[in-house]
């Protein structure tokens, strides 16, 4: 069936609301450690004069602390036989999506999305346990589905980082 076929074809909408992000409690000993090795990165720095890794460590300071005061706002997911949509921005299948596939990390199940977008090249969504085939079988008739069931590496970092 080719693409035009399907987009006629009725396919039930599928929509969700999800927050944007994991918020990762951070214990004292956390912050202990961090604020530790950036003291210890900045001091290094200014000895050896490294005045650009002495900025950029300042800044990594910075941001890993305005990280965690952010607050998730929760976002509306939809997905159709046109593609998939984040709130209103429209991500098509033919020409903004590659590839597809789901990950269960500590229960939580994304639906990770390889995009044709340079600056965006992952798209992970939190995706309710009672949707998961309901989305994946829409999917499955626009997009390839990977063997890869892990999750993304920048994904990890986030978690190991509790960022």
């Amino acid at each position: 069936m080719n693409q035009n076929n399907l987009q006629s074809e009725k396919i039930e909408t599928i929509s969700w609301e999800a927050r944007e992000f994991d918020i990762y409690k951070r214990d004292a000993k956390w912050y202990v450690i961090v604020i530790t090795i950036l003291l210890l990165v900045i001091m290094y720095t200014i000895y050896v004069k490294y005045w650009m890794l002495t900025g950029v460590t300042v800044m990594v300071g910075v941001v890993l602390y305005l990280s965690g005061t952010l607050k998730p706002k929760l976002i509306k997911y939809m997905v159709n036989n046109t593609g998939i949509f984040i709130d209103d921005k429209l991500f098509t299948y033919n020409s903004d999506l590659k590839i597809f596939w789901f990950s269960n990390v500590d229960r939580v199940i994304k639906l990770n999305l390889i995009s044709t977008i340079k600056l965006m090249p992952v798209i992970s969504i939190k995706v309710p346990s009672d949707k998961k085939d309901k989305i994946r079988n829409v999917l499955l008739k626009f997009l390839p589905e990977s063997d890869n069931e892990g999750e993304d590496w920048i994904d990890k970092i986030n978690r190991f980082i509790k960022v």
